[in-house]
């Protein structure tokens, strides 16, 4: 029997403006349990993402919301701190954090949010490029 501890499970969308087709993923961990439950964000939700839209379409993937820990181990934006190899597997799937030196709750004292974009899409463009130009 397959065993995942995400406590919330993410909501996924499929969305298209135009030529621009991408994949919302909501996220929101557990304070208990944030780093195992980005592990298995990555070792069972990406899987499951490539089966149903394909190789190509989940590289369109954008995991946002509460993660409920920083990207950073070190300096002043490390909380709260993650383990070294916590976002390893996202990192390893070709996803990266785009917020790694802000704070993101409201008084201003933890990163808890983030965005993780798959560093590259068709014709090795940024898919935060691509959502530059259509939304603003």
């Amino acid at each position: 029997k397959e065993e995942t501890r995400v406590k919330r499970m993410p909501i996924c969308g499929s969305f298209r403006i135009g030529m621009l087709e991408f994949i919302l993923v909501n996220v929101h961990l557990s304070p208990k349990n944030a780093v195992h439950e980005a592990n298995d964000l990555a070792a069972n939700l990406i899987p499951k993402l490539e089966e149903r839209y394909g190789s190509l379409k989940s590289q369109s993937v954008i995991f946002l919301g509460d993660f409920n820990m920083s990207y950073t181990t070190k300096g002043m934006f490390a909380k709260p701190k993650p383990g070294d190899d916590t976002w390893s597997p996202l990192i390893q799937n070709g996803f990266v954090p785009c917020i790694k030196d802000c704070f993101t709750n409201v008084v201003q004292s933890n990163c808890y949010d983030n965005i993780c974009i798959h560093k590259k899409k068709d014709h090795n463009l940024l898919l935060s490029d691509l959502l530059f130009v259509h939304i603003f």
